[in-house]
């Protein structure tokens, strides 16, 4: 199957989330696009957000928990290769976990540095954004409030979806810090 798709139609994701890191190869030929067909997909049960906290107070990313996602990234670059993915289509995403992170910039040029990827840190409102757009690719028409929760925060984005034009508010997406894991931690207080 790998023979048959054409490597620059291949569109690699790693979504570093506050409950998770999801890792994703997509093939956008011209004949499958729409449907953005996944060829392979891999989750890893690191929680960004519950490493972030000892006895309740905050605390930079551990160093292992560091150790351990690199690893997991490694072995996901090289199923790219394994798969012909062009290194520029690789996208890596961090969101709530990684903003709020008191060693967030040694933590993303670790991961730069070790596999050549730029995390692109997403700001509150491209996070909803895209929230936004998952769900309207989902359904053949919406007109309402798209709600996105997370582990770390919850995006709400205003959005109508009609005949494959997707409009969202020109206020843009609103994200409050309530996400799974924030209320969990709040409630455990």
């Amino acid at each position: 199957m790998v023979a048959q798709m054409k490597p620059e139609f291949l569109r690699a994701l790693v979504d570093m989330g506050s409950n998770g890191i999801r890792y994703s190869i997509s093939d956008l030929s011209p004949d499958r696009a729409r449907i953005m067909p996944t060829i392979y997909q891999d989750r890893s049960a690191i929680s960004l957000y519950d490493a972030q906290y000892q006895a309740g107070k905050p605390i930079p990313i551990p160093q292992s928990i560091i150790d351990g996602l690199l690893t997991n990234l490694l072995r996901f670059k090289k199923t790219c290769e394994d798969f012909e993915v062009p290194h520029n289509r690789v996208r890596v995403v961090a969101t709530e976990a990684t903003r709020k992170a008191l060693n967030s910039d040694d933590f993303r040029q670790q991961i730069e540095k070790a596999t050549g990827w730029t995390v692109e840190l997403l700001n509150k409102e491209e996070e909803g954004r895209i929230g936004a757009l998952g769900v309207a690719s989902s359904f053949p028409s919406i007109k309402g409030l798209v709600m996105d929760l997370g582990g770390g925060s919850i995006q709400m984005t205003w959005m109508t979806s009609q005949n494959g034009e997707v409009k969202t508010s020109p206020k843009g997406a609103v994200s409050f810090p309530y996400g799974a894991a924030a209320l969990m931690k709040r409630l455990g207080e």
